[in-house]
């Protein structure tokens, strides 16, 4: 099975909304919508207790997604 890094699916998260923001399409918005909640759950399923430490320190660039921001 293959596992993506959480590193990953924050860098994805990012893209999507991104691109979300930019699409004139309210269609095109809720598909990115709806993939940035996937990608959501995907991180909470899968991630390790020592990645959410990582991500919790104020200094890492990935704190601000872990805690669900945008």
């Amino acid at each position: 099975m293959m596992r993506f890094k959480n590193e990953d699916i924050v860098r994805l998260i990012r893209a999507c909304e991104a691109y979300k923001d930019q699409t004139g399409s309210e269609w095109m918005w809720e598909q990115y919508d709806d993939l940035v909640n996937k990608l959501k759950v995907y991180r909470d399923q899968y991630s390790t207790v020592s990645e959410e430490k990582q991500w919790a320190h104020p200094e890492s660039s990935l704190y601000k997604y872990n805690l669900g921001g945008k």
